[in-house]
């Protein structure tokens, strides 16, 4: 009786050590194994006249960047940018200039991936103040008088989150636009983009493109989850990038040139992604629960022709 009652303990130890292994497996695919999350707040490459007129600019902040694990946070700030690149392309021709000017720039970024089960979440946000952007002809006092494009904000920000546990990743992200403004020689802006006093939407829906004509695109609030503009989490990875206001230049035809390049003002992105469970340590228990079925028999039980047992 002692024998059979110490190999119904060991089979139930067994069966609980199965049990429990199989719940760690499962608990291992909704564990969140990394965290990433980076921002700056401006960052520009845009070039003419046979790179003659070429402006480069940032990423700024540089740098803010997490990984997790560990968990961890940075912030960084640029005091002020001024910048200017210029081109006459002929003795008698006018000198084009693209024009750059900003005050404060910050870039925050942070991961709560430590290693540990349960939701965690990764955050980025950037924000551009007093931003004054343009491309135009110099006067004789070498400022931009006539602009071809020109953009102008109090304050520009974006923000870029991804919270949760694998299977139920939470992605969102937003933008602000405050006392923003944008002109274009010769195109006009879509009206959806224009909010009172004709400044741009102060909280853009995603992915607003208001203008895409004469080689230039701009779209505010530029989103992608995933790679993908109107994306979604998958079950073991989520990332999210957010652009504030995008300007991209594709041939833009410029004093006889053409102008190529983007300006991004407001870069926050954000990711949580599973690491599954090593398949030797799912092996090593399994190889363990079969060790303990074979303990639990015990040493057999022979019976002698006298009907004894040894």
């Amino acid at each position: 009786m002692k024998k059979n009652r110490s190999s119904k303990l060991l089979a139930l130890s067994a069966g609980a050590l199965l049990v429990a292994l199989t719940g760690i497996q499962g608990a291992a695919a909704a564990v969140v194994g990394a965290g990433s999350a980076s921002a700056h707040a401006l960052e520009v490459g845009l070039s003419a006249f046979s790179g003659n007129l070429s402006l480069s600019v940032g990423p700024l902040p540089a740098g803010v960047t997490v990984t997790a694990p560990p968990a961890g946070s940075k912030t960084d700030s640029v005091v002020s940018v001024s910048e200017q690149a210029s081109f006459m392309p002929g003795l008698l021709s006018s000198t084009f200039a693209i024009d750059l000017a900003t005050g404060v720039l910050n870039a925050a970024a942070e991961s709560t991936v430590d290693g540990t089960p349960g939701p965690h979440s990764s955050s980025a946000s950037a924000s551009v103040n007093d931003l004054d952007f343009a491309i135009g002809t110099l006067n004789l006092l070498g400022l931009i008088s006539s602009a071809m494009v020109d953009l102008s904000a109090g304050t520009i920000t974006s923000n870029a989150s991804v919270t949760g546990t694998p299977g139920s990743f939470v992605a969102s992200g937003g933008a602000v636009l405050e006392d923003a403004s944008l002109s274009v020689a010769d195109a006009s802006i879509l009206g959806i983009g224009l909010g009172l006093g004709g400044n741009l939407v102060a909280n853009p829906d995603p992915n607003l493109v208001i203008l895409d004509a004469l080689g230039i695109t701009v779209t505010l609030n530029r989103q992608r989850i995933n790679g993908v503009a109107g994306g979604s989490c998958s079950a073991s990875d989520c990332h999210i990038s957010v652009d504030a206001i995008a300007l991209e230049f594709s041939d833009y035809l410029l004093g006889g040139s053409l102008l190529n390049g983007e300006l991004v003002v407001g870069h926050s992105e954000a990711g949580l992604s599973a690491v599954p469970l090593p398949a030797a340590v799912w092996l090593f228990g399994s190889g363990l629960v079969a060790m303990l079925g074979v303990a639990g028999r015990g040493r057999p039980t022979w019976k002698t022709l006298s009907g004894g047992s040894r």
